[in-house]
């Protein structure tokens, strides 16, 4: 299928927006929706971080445990959202994907309001 509609390319590289296949061509690459696309792919900085924490062989995916990591970034973010004088973020709560974000505001929603019940309000399409 993929060759049928032009897509078969073995790629070897990326760069930023781009992709590179092995016959040396670049394409640029219009996919959103993740988050390496805001920086673009292999972005010298975040390389850099990641080698850095990398190379540090810190524990991942214990079960109850903050990591160092996610720490270090929730005070970060509460730092520069005006959060420790009282005025902005007081916690963070980190999510792995959308739906757990909209559960996650929900049940937070309904704890810090003691309301049973939540209203949604859908944007028509602009289609």
């Amino acid at each position: 299928m993929l060759r049928t509609i032009g897509f078969d390319k073995t790629y070897v590289r990326a760069e930023g927006s781009y992709l590179y296949d092995d016959g040396r061509n670049r394409y640029l690459d219009l996919l959103t929706g993740w988050g390496v696309f805001a920086l673009g792919r292999n972005h010298p900085k975040v390389r850099a971080i990641l080698e850095q924490v990398l190379s540090s062989e810190l524990p991942s995916l214990v079960r109850m445990d903050c990591s160092l990591l996610a720490g270090l970034v929730a005070e970060k973010l509460i730092a520069h959202t005006g959060g420790q004088d009282g005025n902005g973020l007081l916690r963070v709560f980190f999510c792995n994907s959308g739906a757990e974000t909209i559960e996650a505001a929900i049940k937070f929603s309904r704890c810090a309001t003691g309301k049973p019940r939540i209203i949604i309000a859908n944007m028509p399409s602009m289609a």
